[in-house]
């Protein structure tokens, strides 16, 4: 269904497109699609949604107790990055796609995501960080989940921009985003 999708939305336009003819071309009934996905919209970028709410359950499933730094790197760690686009791909559908469209998409999933994020961090720092007033606690977790996917966007375009031969010898994503994310001070200072 994804790639019959992929192939209207770049032949006909994703406003265009409708459910009808996806589950036609993929050979499922409306109903079977409608038994994986919601909307259309979840057909953009499937395996996004499914990196980040695995990396969102994962920080959710680490012990109580732990520090927000250790935390995070469990919770990267242990998501598979491996079913993520690349970023050239996201870009050649955001080109090939009505492209308001796709960037409101990806805008809400990114906002969405950052505000599922630092609201877990915040009842983190709450725990271990107690002394953070809520303000303090509220902004330094908003902060820091935008610094995580930022480094995450970050780590992905510089890899992509690496000759394939190359890439043999960068360590593995996870590695990479936590060996950035590391260059942050790992000790809350008093804010307040």
């Amino acid at each position: 269904m994804i790639e019959a999708a992929h192939d209207f939305f770049a032949e006909k336009g994703y406003n265009d497109t409708n459910i009808r003819e996806i589950a036609e071309a993929a050979g499922v009934s409306e109903r079977t699609f409608y038994r994986y996905f919601e909307t259309k919209d979840e057909l953009l970028f499937p395996n996004l949604r499914t990196v980040i709410s695995e990396l969102l359950e994962n920080l959710r499933n680490v012990a109580e107790g732990t520090s927000v730094m250790d935390a995070i790197e469990v919770a990267v760690k242990g998501t598979n990055l491996s079913q993520l686009p690349r970023i050239g791909e996201l870009r050649a559908m955001a080109i090939g796609l009505n492209a308001g469209m796709v960037v409101v998409d990806v805008v809400r999933l990114i906002f969405e995501f950052e505000l599922q994020f630092a609201t877990e961090i915040e009842r983190r720092l709450a725990t271990t960080n107690s002394y953070l007033s809520e303000l303090d606690r509220s902004t330094y977790a908003l902060v820091l989940s935008r610094f995580i996917f930022g480094v995450f966007r970050s780590t992905m375009n510089v890899r992509e921009d690496i000759d394939e031969l190359d890439q043999r010898n960068l360590p593995p994503v996870q590695e990479h985003m936590m060996r950035v994310f590391r260059l942050m001070d790992p000790s809350l200072p008093p804010l307040t």
